[in-house]
């Protein structure tokens, strides 16, 4: 890696300039003891990052490169990924199921849970009326309104009924991870 340390009269200043990847990089500094202290600082970062690649065995690196052209052929960055990854772990953002199965999941669950008959004939009707025509989408994709709009022909007892029901299926979807709070928050605002 070159670099250059030049003085820009018009500037009083001093600019450090090199490439890193095939990118042109300039700096510009104070003094050109802070240009030389910044040179030295990159040269230290790319000796340590070369030191650290080799150190890891060819089946690491032919491992992580192969990793690499896969995600990005996706047109993502290893960031994107890393970040979506501790989102997920942490439950702070969306995770990417469809409507359809999840409602599947939480009846299968309120099977288990042995509550009434009559109970989970509610919450397969209501909840299914519901879930039917926006199977395909992500839960994430579900908003306040698609329930204030699915709520409005309803009056009295069966928009009661419905409201109880959605609640109880969309707290369920805060509390298996399916959607972060903020979703089921929204929800409550909107009835």
């Amino acid at each position: 890696m070159k670099f250059i340390i030049k003085r820009l009269a018009a500037r009083k200043s001093w600019r450090l300039e090199y490439r890193l990847n095939g990118t042109r990089c300039r700096l510009c500094f104070k003094t050109k003891e802070l240009a030389e202290a910044e040179q030295e600082r990159i040269q230290a970062q790319v000796k340590d990052g070369g030191t650290a690649w080799l150190a890891l065995s060819a089946n690491k690196r032919l491992e992580l490169m192969t990793i690499l052209r896969e995600i990005q052929d996706t047109g993502k960055t290893l960031r994107d990924v890393w970040d979506e990854y501790k989102r997920r772990s942490f439950g702070k953002t969306l995770v990417d199921k469809k409507l359809g199965e999840t409602y599947t999941d939480f009846i299968a669950e309120k099977e288990r849970a042995k509550i009434s008959e009559r109970t989970l004939n509610a919450y397969k009707s209501n909840v299914g009326r519901f879930v039917t025509p926006r199977a395909a989408m992500f839960v994430a994709q579900i908003t306040r309104q698609d329930v204030a709009d699915y709520l409005a022909p309803y009056q009295d007892r069966t928009f009661n009924s419905y409201r109880i029901s959605l609640a109880t299926f969309f707290n369920w979807c805060v509390k298996a991870n399916e959607i972060c709070r903020g979703k089921s928050s929204r929800f409550h605002q909107a009835n």
